[in-house]
């Protein structure tokens, strides 16, 4: 299986900032406009996040601000209440452009019954062009699966990278992205 092909129409940024934001701005239509951001752990979802938020004047929000710690897992474990009660008030102030940003994000807004206007999807990409996230996502799932399963035990969480191949094998927010933003790393 293999995640990471570009496709045809859709846009692919790479470590731009600026041409993300004007990308959203360009496509936002309504009042209100519900912004995901997505990819694995320490891919640079909020660190885009925070630069997107600063450049649109959009609220900005972290799932893992919502997250309970230390249980190993991550969807289970985020406080569904506050996350509700965060995106309601930051949608209802003055400029209602809000950004959500963490692992599983599709997930959470699923179990909220919301769904974001517009999806960015950040990639870690070394300067030679491999991606960084072969961990999760090589072409055998079942050795992805047994090396993610050592590393998630030897870190003390036994289910969370477990848990993560099988949401982008689920919801496979790679292929619903508007945008795929690729964090080149240095």
């Amino acid at each position: 299986m293999t995640f990471f092909l570009d496709r045809p129409g859709i846009p692919v940024i790479r470590d731009d900032a600026i041409g993300l934001q004007n990308e959203i701005l360009n496509r936002k239509k309504q009042k209100s406009f519900l912004i995901a951001i997505d990819g694995v752990d320490g891919s640079g979802k909020s660190s885009i996040s925070k630069t997107l938020a600063l450049g649109i004047n959009a609220t900005h929000l972290a799932l893992d601000k919502f997250l309970r710690q230390d249980t190993g897992v991550f969807v289970e474990a985020l406080d569904f209440n506050r996350l509700q009660i965060a995106i309601t008030e930051a949608g209802s102030d003055g400029n209602k452009l809000v950004i959500v940003d963490g692992v599983c994000v599709l997930a959470a807004l699923e179990r909220l019954k919301l769904n974001p206007d517009f999806l960015v999807y950040v990639r870690r990409r070394a300067k030679s062009g491999i991606y960084g996230d072969d961990s999760y996502f090589g072409t055998d799932e079942d050795a992805a699966r047994k090396r993610l399963n050592l590393l998630d035990h030897a870190q003390g969480k036994p289910y969370l990278s477990l848990e993560i191949l099988d949401y982008h094998r689920l919801h496979r927010p790679f292929d619903q992205a508007d945008v795929l933003y690729d964090r080149i790393e240095n």
